[in-house]
């Protein structure tokens, strides 16, 4: 048995078996037309049949673009149709995508990037059904953060200069306590009995008197700031007195008093008046 086509003429793209009489391919183009099939056999002779056939273009196909979590700008528009095995040009960023914290990189036929790739210029050719492009977005490496900024160092702190030892010729000068002929010492003001008081330069100034046995003649010592005074009582012919039982030393009228120190300016004037 064999099978052949004796009228008309397949659609292009179409073939029959002479074997099978089966008709089988892909129609290249729209196109309508009815064949006549005969089959021819050595026992039973010959048998026909007609066939339409009716092919239509399909329909054309689209490219989309999506942003793919884009947070800025649009996403380009291709207003084009294709045909199968069209050519079809990617296009760039023309939107200006962007997405926070990542670069733009690309397009890819898949939203994880595991499709194919492409860049934008390049081509590809479209097949039978419409093609989404998605963006592909690469993390951007946070610089490094700065090394902090050292530490103020301390200024060396230098040690004090020693302070000067004191010199006998630094020594403040006495002005000298009298009553009231005495004018260091304000009008109405005085000594009490038994007191004792100290003017440096017009300013009163600490002293204190204790009686001294510790080498004969015994007498009184004062001492303030920087100073030392000895002072004993001659009676007659300058022989040293002794202090009365409360620790004073009494001088007579006709008396006289010795006195003695250091921590006193050179040729300062030093008077004690009793």
């Amino acid at each position: 048995m064999s099978y052949a086509v004796t009228s008309g003429t397949l659609p292009a793209g179409l073939s029959i078996d002479p074997a099978t009489g089966i008709i089988s391919g892909t129609p290249s183009a729209a196109s309508s037309s009815t064949v006549t099939v005969t089959a021819t056999g050595s026992t039973f002779g010959t048998a026909t049949t007609s066939v339409t056939f009716n092919v239509t273009a399909p329909a054309p196909s689209t490219v989309t673009y999506d942003g793919n979590g884009s947070t800025g700008g649009t996403v380009p528009v291709d207003a084009g149709t294709y045909a199968s095995g069209a050519s079809v040009t990617v296009l760039g960023n023309t939107g200006s995508l962007a997405k926070s914290g990542f670069t733009f990189a690309g397009w890819n036929t898949a939203a994880n990037a595991s499709g194919t790739s492409y860049a934008p210029g390049s081509s590809f050719l479209m097949g039978s059904s419409n093609v989404t492009l998605y963006a592909k977005w690469t993390a951007v490496t946070p610089p490094a953060p700065a090394p902090p900024a050292p530490a103020p160092s301390e200024p060396a702190t230098e040690p004090a200069p020693p302070a000067p030892a004191p010199s006998p010729s630094a020594s403040p000068a006495l002005v000298i306590i009298q009553n009231q002929d005495n004018r260091s010492v304000p009008p109405g003001a005085g000594v009490a009995p038994g007191g004792a008081l100290l003017l440096v330069g017009g300013v009163p100034s600490g002293v204190r008197v204790v009686p001294d046995r510790s080498v004969a003649p015994t007498g009184l010592d004062a001492s303030g700031d920087g100073f030392t005074m000895r002072l004993r009582g001659l009676g007659a012919k300058d022989q040293p007195l002794g202090l009365a039982p409360d620790g004073a030393l009494v001088l007579e009228s006709s008396r006289s008093a010795e006195v003695s120190g250091t921590g006193f300016r050179p040729n300062a004037p030093v008077k004690v008046f009793l």
